[in-house]
């Protein structure tokens, strides 16, 4: 085998396409060379990947293979035809059909399967000037798709300056089509009043209704781009008005179909950037209403950015961004991004440093001179990075939150640092870069909610690290305060108060989550069936003190990094469950409803007494206290039902924490030796037939109103718990 490898390795080398032309064919090298193959190998070339094979490899079956070539598509693709002579109604489908590839890409699809498959956008023609026997195709779809080329060139050279992570986000696809860079923005618009002004003149009562679509249409392109142009202008105030100025409601009638204008297996010509799987077209009301939800995001987003004067009030707008459901689009996200922080500037007027001396000045008196190089290098970057990952989609903001917190611990320690040495009082600079940190610290443990990275039985841990989190963060805001001036105490009770009702919002999902644990209505996957040897020993593995402390040391890792807040160790999260296990179950659900009612109270007291500020600040407070008092609320709601429901009252209920443990464990490892074929003795018998009718009672619950589910919808960080019986909708 290795003669013959080293034999086709040399005659490899000795291939050359000087006589053959582009064609050389190697078919008998390949069969020699794979005369040896064993099942399961192959022969490649250094950069032939996985990717490359599934993309260049039929697999036959169009549900996975985006580029298996059907009869009907090759009849598609023969009965295109460039010349063919359309008319309004074919022109409105070509033009909608092509909104709809927009908007799928804008969705996160790859090029070459979304605009890249309208032959019209990627074809080489003329548009014939006015003088033309094609007036539908040249005056009318051909200005539509220059201005979507033109559209589709800002959007791209926005990807490309890499505010997003194109892995997540976007696909770019291959290199851009001749409409992307054809014709100026301007040319583009003069074109789309061409348009327009042949369309208002066309008087064919049967192509009304098409006419009033396409002129729609002409219009909102027309708004659209103008809005990206004035965005690269930084002309943030009238790109927002154009913004506002996107409408398109999709026609009842969508035209008529012109056939081969679309290639589904355009593909077919971009084989090294061609996906794998297929990827389906938005619905046509879908992508209408897609472009007015970009349109509107954006213009609320730069809106809200551009208000903000002071650096609190850009760190709500950035945390406002970052937990808006449903998320915006990438190339709002991205835009955003490049508007507020473009060229290392914010808004474009304002060095990122001066911008970070200025937070500072707002949380703490000014710094020492020593600080003042740490702050424009160390602390500018810091702080770029934290406002770019709020613009990320919500897996890439967590994974760079936990990434980040140790250049912000760096930045922390080196503060500390620098205010020992010119003996500043409280450690002010490093007490805000403390703050930061803690509010990053947060966004990293909480930001897996709504995404579920978290199993139901593990979040009992996640709650009592990011309440000992919020704790330190609280502390650290009085501390701050006792020291600060009665303007920055203003605005350090705010954070304050959003830290502390976080605080109370977080001991209070502690507590719920815990006694649903311990009650088996949040339980692990690995609980197996009784009966089965294997699966009953692998789960007493997993219940030990040894796993459950690697799980725990694996899940909050990036935590135990850090140099504060003092990590929250196993030994010390058990200590704290011991006390929560001394306590009656049922008491936990009603200990967790007063805690959301003190902080809900204390929430609502500190956004009266800012009801008379009018300062744009104060309302952007107010907007991030919102969500949080709504999960407060529908939280006590869910648990005074549960209340009112009379199962707190079952007696199986008020048995303490530590008990109900005991219980699961005893059954367990009953089960365990029961399954080896060993024999209990009687007392222990009788303890475990104790154990098991607990257990027992306590799964009985469910049917009775014990089932609990939550969600995420109206905070991405906080769940919202519902109860309810088996076969009903929870409450």
């Amino acid at each position: 085998m290795a003669d013959r490898s080293d034999a086709v390795c040399d005659e490899l080398a000795g291939l050359s396409l000087a006589d053959n032309g582009s064609w050389l064919d190697i078919t008998r090298l390949v069969d020699r060379a794979t005369g040896d193959l064993a099942s399961g190998e192959t022969v490649r070339a250094p950069g032939f990947t996985l990717f490359d094979a599934m993309t260049s490899i039929e697999v036959m079956d169009a549900r996975l293979d985006m580029g298996m070539l059907s009869a009907d598509d090759a009849r598609a693709i023969a009965d295109w035809d460039f010349g063919r002579e359309l008319t309004l109604r074919q022109a409105l489908w070509v033009a909608l059909r092509l909104l709809r590839c927009e908007m799928t890409w804008h969705m996160s699809a790859s090029l070459v399967q979304t605009l890249y498959t309208c032959n019209y956008f990627t074809c080489e023609y003329d548009s014939g000037g006015r003088e033309t026997s094609n007036p539908a195709r040249d005056l009318v779809l051909y200005p539509l798709v220059v201005a979507t080329g033109a559209c589709a060139r800002r959007v791209w050279d926005e990807y490309a300056r890499e505010n997003l992570f194109s892995d997540e986000d976007v696909q770019f696809g291959a290199a851009p089509p001749r409409f992307f860079d054809e014709c100026s923005a301007r040319d583009a618009e003069r074109l789309l009043d061409r348009a327009q002004a042949h369309l208002q003149q066309h008087d064919n009562a049967q192509d009304r209704a098409a006419v009033q679509s396409l002129l729609a249409l002409v219009a909102a392109r027309r708004h659209w781009l103008r809005a990206l142009v004035l965005l690269d202008a930084r002309s943030v105030d009238a790109a927002a008005r154009e913004l506002d100025a996107v409408r398109l409601a999709w026609p009842g009638d969508a035209g008529d179909a012109v056939r081969g204008a679309f290639d589904r297996k355009c593909m077919r010509r971009y084989a090294s950037a061609a996906p794998i799987k297929p990827r389906a077209l938005l619905a046509g009301a879908d992508a209408a209403a897609a472009l007015e939800r970009m349109a509107r995001d954006l213009r609320d987003v730069l809106r809200a950015l551009f208000a903000a004067g002071s650096a609190e009030h850009a760190a709500y707008a950035f945390q406002a961004l970052a937990l808006r459901a449903p998320a915006p689009l990438p190339f709002v996200r991205s835009a955003a991004a490049t508007a507020f922080l473009g060229d290392a500037c914010v808004r474009g007027r304002e060095p990122l440093d001066a911008f970070v001396r200025r937070a500072v000045l707002e949380a703490a008196p000014a710094p020492a001179p020593a600080l003042a190089s740490l702050l424009r290098n160390d602390g500018a970057r810091v702080v770029g990075d934290w406002l770019r990952t709020q613009c990320q989609n919500a897996p890439r903001q967590r994974r760079v939150a936990l990434k980040y917190l140790g250049g912000w611990d760096a930045l922390q320690a080196a503060c500390e640092q620098a205010d020992a040495q010119t003996h500043a009082d409280a450690f002010c600079t490093a007490s805000w870069a403390y703050h930061m940190k803690l509010q990053l610290l947060a966004a990293a443990l909480l930001g897996g909610v709504r995404m579920r990275v978290y199993a139901d039985h593990e979040l009992p841990a996640l709650f009592c690290c990011a309440a000992h989190a919020l704790d330190a963060h609280v502390a650290l805001l009085d501390r701050m305060r006792a020291h600060a001036s009665p303007e920055r105490a203003a605005r350090l009770r705010r954070w304050r108060a959003l830290a502390a009702a976080q605080h109370a919002l977080a001991q209070a999902q502690w507590l719920v989550a815990h006694a649903l644990e311990r009650l088996r209505v949040f339980r692990a996957p690995w609980w197996p069936r009784p009966g089965d040897a294997s699966r009953l020993a692998a789960c007493a593995r997993l219940e030990g003190t040894r796993a459950r402390r690697a799980r725990f040391a694996l899940r909050f890792r990036a935590l135990a990094a850090l140099g504060s807040p003092p990590p929250l160790t196993f030994d010390a999260w058990c200590a704290a469950q011991q006390q929560l296990d001394a306590c009656p179950l049922a008491e936990l659900f009603d200990h967790a409803a007063r805690t959301l009612a003190r902080a809900r109270d204390a929430l609502e007291r500190e956004r009266r007494l800012r009801h008379d500020d009018a300062s744009p600040v104060a309302a952007a407070w107010d907007q991030a206290c919102e969500p949080l008092a709504r999960v407060m609320v529908a939280n006590a709601v869910a648990l005074a039902r549960l209340q009112q429901g009379g199962v707190l009252e079952r007696p199986e209920l008020h048995v303490a924490g530590a008990l109900a443990a005991r219980h699961r464990s005893a059954v367990l490892q009953a089960d365990v030796d029961l399954a080896a074929g060993k024999s209990l003795g009687r007392r222990r018998k009788k303890d475990v037939e104790r154990a098991r009718g607990w257990l027992q009672a306590v799964d009985q619950l469910a049917s009775d109103g014990l089932r609990a589910s939550w969600t995420a919808d109206v905070h991405p960080h906080w769940p919202v718990y519902t109860f309810g019986p088996v076969g009903s909708e929870c409450v």
